[in-house]
């Protein structure tokens, strides 16, 4: 294997152990979580290319399907400055895992999770989804009006340029299995150069 392999096979183990970016937080069983780990990552990306990134790190982008874990999710974000902009009378914050597929009836038809899980549990500000000013607002970020940050949604432009890109969740299911595959990949290959 070339060197180049070996550097990128390396910056893949470190983002999905958690170095490269901060290390994920497990919500645990025994408080009523699902073992899940949430990784927030600040990061200029339109919503497709954070869901390719959450998808190359190991997860896919944070599904809310309860309240509670709604709350655990937006504890991760909530004293994150990085993670937030505020933008036409409003608080704009991390992308996380809805979307509407194509044709869906708008502006509320069809919200769908990136998991399949069902989309039951909303949290909505008040007057979205809306489809402001006729754009195709298909994407589901935080967003708060007014001056605090709470644990609302919006539904967004997939879009860098319409309103501030600021970051995004990642859920990772299982990362202990997915850092050991990797680390276990490093070192075959470390064995076979011997």
């Amino acid at each position: 294997m070339s060197r180049p392999v070996v550097g990128v096979l390396l910056l893949a183990c470190l983002a999905v152990c958690g170095v490269a970016q901060g290390a994920p937080v497990q919500w645990p069983i025994g408080v009523g979580g699902n073992g899940h780990f949430y990784e927030p990552v600040a990061a200029g990306l339109s919503w497709t290319e954070a869901s390719a990134a959450a998808t190359a790190a190991g997860g896919y982008l944070a599904t809310i399907t309860s309240e509670a874990e709604g709350d655990f999710v937006f504890s991760l974000v909530a004293d994150k400055p990085e993670l937030w902009e505020f933008h036409n009378n409003g608080w704009y914050g991390p992308w996380l895992g809805g979307f509407q597929p194509p044709g869906s009836a708008e502006p509320d038809g069809d919200w769908q999770w990136v998991t399949g899980e069902p989309f039951s549990y909303t949290n909505w500000t008040a007057g979205e989804p809306n489809q402001w000013e006729g754009w195709e607002e298909d994407c589901l970020r935080y967003k708060q009006k007014g001056s605090t940050l709470g644990p609302e949604w919006n539904d967004e432009v997939d879009s860098p340029t319409v309103t501030p890109p600021t970051g995004y969740v990642i859920e990772i299911p299982e990362p202990a299995t997915l850092s050991l595959l990797a680390v276990g990949g490093l070192l075959l290959f470390r064995r076979r150069q011997k």
